[in-house]
């Protein structure tokens, strides 16, 4: 049993998906009678029912947590076959990657095929942050950057809607999604200031 792998588990509700909580129960049941066969032990479960920024800020932390050890996250949508080995997406670290060739996000660049934090752009990052945190507004936030001169991660001006989408990306926190993959980048903005931001 010390060989098993700690997974955790995701399990997606669609909203246009009417299920009673004894359905969801059991299907989870299952799934986890289903992987502890193949050696690996769910340590942590986590319902999607709409709540999505929240409870997947809460699942990054578990991931990250390195006491959990957590080898892979599973992802399921309701009435899915949870015997799909695609379900599975194995934890990676940027260490253990040859080549980085995901989209980068803006306050990163590539260097030698591993994404590392670019100082200059970072700090943006870290302001835009700061600034959401104190309660500034969106276009207040872009007016600001684009006033100085700072060039957003098209090379144009910064929108609103630029400003939103960055503070929703959760790669900031260490966690980068890859293509379904999670990989552990260098950290910006920690967890609490990225939660605090969510609920401004």
């Amino acid at each position: 049993m010390s060989n098993q792998k700690n997974v955790v588990i995701y399990y997606r509700v669609p909203p246009d998906k009417r299920i009673s909580d004894a359905q969801i129960f059991n299907e989870i049941y299952s799934i986890k009678q289903h992987f502890r066969q193949a050696n690996m032990s769910p340590v942590h479960t986590f319902i999607d029912r709409g709540n999505t920024s929240t409870m997947f800020s809460t699942m990054i932390d578990r991931i990250k947590d390195p006491e959990n050890n957590i080898s892979a996250f599973i992802c399921f949508t309701a009435g899915d076959n949870f015997t799909d080995i695609q379900s599975i997406f194995p934890l990676s670290d940027t260490t253990e990657q040859k080549k980085f060739n995901g989209g980068v996000p803006y306050g990163y660049k590539v260097i030698n095929g591993t994404l590392t934090i670019d100082t200059d752009k970072a700090n943006i990052v870290t302001e835009i942050f700061k600034r959401k945190s104190d309660g500034g507004g969106l276009q207040a936030i872009a007016d600001t950057l684009n006033q100085r001169g700072v060039k957003s991660a098209r090379d144009g001006d910064w929108t609103k809607q630029s400003i939103s989408y960055l503070l929703r990306n959760h790669a900031y926190t260490g966690a980068y999604d890859n293509n379904g993959i999670i990989i552990k980048i260098p950290e910006i903005i920690n967890q609490r200031l990225f939660k605090k931001c969510q609920r401004a």
